[in-house]
């Protein structure tokens, strides 16, 4: 994609670091500032194409096959096991 020139202006502080944070990088100022507003950007969620290295989806063999179907409303049982209220006892105990 072609660049357009545009001017942006920053305090003498503000560019001074900049230019240091670019060297760290070993990329020019102007590619710095790119990658910034890029960043900065909001994204749709969720993305069209998952990222292949997000481990949710990287990790498939985690996700399939039959789970409970409440498992978002029951998680804390399903990890911890269910609450007892106090007074009550538990009748796995």
């Amino acid at each position: 994609m072609q660049a357009s020139p545009e001017t942006i202006v920053l305090p003498p502080d503000l560019l001074e670091e900049a230019v240091r944070a670019a060297e760290r990088r070993g990329i020019g100022v102007n590619a710095w500032v790119s990658e910034c507003v890029r960043a900065s950007l909001p994204r749709p969620w969720p993305p069209a194409t998952p990222d292949p290295n997000d481990p949710l989806f990287a990790d498939a063999a985690i996700y399939e096959g039959d789970g409970p179907t409440d498992m978002a409303e029951r998680h804390d049982d399903y990890l911890y096991g269910p609450i007892v209220e106090s007074g009550e006892t538990d009748a796995a105990s």
